[in-house]
């Protein structure tokens, strides 16, 4: 639990600090400033230094057990002199304190994930190019003497490290190898399990050029011109030994790590983070080399140089600022950033569910029924109610609302979930954040009755509506329950009225109410939002019998809408005009139920009332 705390700061600082001291021998003070100033502000290591994973993890221990590696085998340092021209202060072959620290930080590598085992064959190169450095200096028995004894050593420390921090390892340590070994041929041998997303295609296995092609998307500018750099200095104008020796050894980490990950047909961006701080140190040093030469090339005195490097660093932790707290959407701006990134690779680690679940809680019906969403777990801490698999929003009346998630889509995991709530209608929300589209929020329609929908203009539509006498003998009231749906953003509170008459047209009963209810007013409907609810209507009991015909019409305060539709529904009400309205729109929502019981009959007329508002032709 240390680790995982350790793990999960809020920034990696501690470790950028510690990289700067190893630094500081390795490459020179202003490289290695610069190198801890890419490395803690790069967003793509801030993110996952602040998510509930080991991978951040991983790149702080490999990392750091990398660089003290090449100080304790003094890999940058020039060849050992011949035995004659050694004198006593000469430093020893080893620097066994470094190689102490190396261990440590290998060890605490491979306690945390499987491929820190390419750590390994590093620290075996590392050491074979120590043997070379000192092959003029010492026989060739001290040589491998002394070489075998350092590696021993560093393997010793490691394993006793990993052994004694995993309890599961105290009891059966054959066992639990076996099992890191297993899992890695698990998950690395076997494509994702629902899926992968590559140059806008679904696909199992990306191939080979989805590591590059996904490191160039997170790199930042300054670090791409900075690898530039460090290419053109390398074969133009070279900087300091210590430096090409390192630059050297770097390339060749980075390369071997992308042809290990690249080999496995289970692929993710993250899987990169472990040689991203390698990669900062190349650009450290390549921005390095175009500075000293810019500095001659224009004469560029101090006061320049410090005011340049104020401003520099000012840019990296503006940029910075401006992603927080979403680093993890950050995507190189040379290449088209988010919005393009999303086109080519996996997006998406749960960021922007929070806004979506900020916004599902605003609603005036955000928490009454269960949210349906690929990723559960992520979005069940921002929901007022539970989450559950997107696979119940195939099934009508069990969820309110469905999140669709980049990553799902992508993978275009439940295809026909996704083509049953996007082939009816818009989204109802979009969470972008800088220019990804993360989240897609829909509701699902009320379960309907067979009477289609009745649009009302282009504002508002009937979706299905109900009417409940049972308990009029009883208690005096029928219930009519309304499901609408907002065509469009509504910009005045409509009344809906439910009148019943009699067959003089005379008013027997009726309430002026919100179409939605009281706590959901209609100027506060969202576009293609749905809202029901359910009105008590009180009326005489003594009805002896009555027929129910249904006007959902908007209208002016005092007025009734009337339809001539061509439809005639043949009854004891029909013979007036607005009788023959109310029966023509009654036949059009297939609703012509009679309950006669002598002469008299009644009507429920149902509408939107406003004052000064204009009608709402239906």
């Amino acid at each position: 639990m240390g680790l995982a705390a350790f793990a999960h700061r809020p920034d990696h600082r501690p470790v950028c600090g510690a990289g700067l001291s190893l630094l500081r021998r390795l490459a020179g003070g202003r490289a290695a400033l610069l190198a801890v100033l890419l490395w803690a502000t790069d967003p793509f290591l801030v993110a996952f230094s602040r998510i509930v994973h080991v991978d951040a993890l991983l790149t702080s221990f490999m990392t750091l057990s990398l660089l003290s590696a090449l100080l304790a085998f003094r890999t940058l340092d020039p060849p050992a002199a011949a035995p004659e021209a050694l004198t006593r202060q000469t430093p020893p072959a080893l620097d066994w304190p470094m190689l102490v620290v190396s261990a440590v930080a290998g060890g605490l590598a491979l306690l945390t994930k499987s491929p820190a085992i390419l750590l390994l064959p590093m620290i075996g190169v590392l050491a074979l190019f120590a043997m070379i450095q000192l092959w003029p200096a010492i026989s060739h028995f001290r040589q491998l003497a002394l070489i075998s004894s350092s590696v021993l050593i560093w393997l010793s420390i490691a394993a006793v490290l990993w052994l004694a921090l995993w309890p599961a390892a105290w009891v059966d340590p054959a066992g639990a190898l076996a099992r890191v070994v297993m899992q890695a041929q698990y998950e690395g041998g076997s494509p994702h399990g629902w899926g992968n997303f590559f140059l806008g295609q679904p696909v199992n296995d990306p191939g080979p050029l989805f590591y590059p092609v996904a490191l160039a998307f997170r790199l930042t500018p300054w670090a791409s011109v900075g690898l530039l750099a460090a290419l053109v200095a390398t074969l133009w104008r070279r900087p300091k030994d210590r430096q090409r020796r390192l630059l050297f050894v770097l390339v060749g980490y980075v390369g071997c790590f992308l042809l290990v990950f690249t080999m496995a047909p289970k692929k993710f961006d993250r899987y990169l983070l472990p040689i991203v701080p390698s990669l900062q140190i190349i650009a450290a040093i390549g921005l390095v080399v175009a500075w000293r030469w810019a500095a001659r090339r224009w004469s560029l005195r101090p006061a320049h140089q410090l005011m340049l490097t104020g401003v520099g660093t000012a840019v990296l932790l503006l940029n910075l600022a401006c992603y927080h707290p979403y680093a993890m959407a950050y995507y190189n701006p040379l290449l088209g950033g988010g919005s393009a990134a999303a086109n080519v690779i996996p997006v998406g680690w749960g960021e922007g569910l929070d806004q979506a679940g900020a916004f599902l809680q605003q609603q005036f019906n955000g928490c009454d029924y269960p949210v349906a969403t690929w990723f559960v777990p992520v979005l069940q801490p921002y929901s007022c109610t539970p989450v559950v698999p997107l696979d119940w929003a195939s099934e009508p009346g069990r969820v309110d609302y469905a999140v669709l998630y980049i990553d799902q889509l992508q993978r275009n995991n439940r295809a026909e979930i996704t083509h049953q709530l996007s082939a009816t209608q818009p989204p109802l929300h979009r969470v972008v954040i800088h220019g990804i589209p993360y989240a897609l929020i829909y509701q699902l329609p009320p379960t309907a009755n067979p009477p289609p929908p009745v649009d009302f203009g282009s504002l508002v539509r009937l979706y299905d509506y109900a009417v409940d006498d049972s308990m009029l003998r009883s208690d005096g009231v029928i219930t009519v329950t309304t499901h609408w749906q907002a065509r469009n953003q509504i910009e005045r509170d409509y009344l809906m009225f439910v009148h019943v008459l009699d067959a003089q047209g005379e008013r027997l009963g009726g309430v002026d109410v919100p179409p939605g209810g009281p706590r959901a007013p209609t100027r506060v409907w969202l576009p293609w939002q749905y809202s029901s609810w359910f009105h008590p209507v009180p009326l005489p009991n003594e009805l002896p019998g009555w027929r129910l015909l249904a006007l959902p019409g908007p209208v002016r305060r005092g007025e009734r809408a009337t339809l001539a539709t061509g439809c005639a529904c043949p009854g004891p009400c029909a013979g007036r005009w607005w009788q023959y309205a109310l029966s023509a729109i009654a036949c059009a929502l297939m609703q012509c139920s009679v309950w006669t019981n002598g002469a008299r009959c009644a009507t429920i007329t149902m509408g939107y009332c406003a004052d000064n508002a204009p009608p709402l032709a239906g």
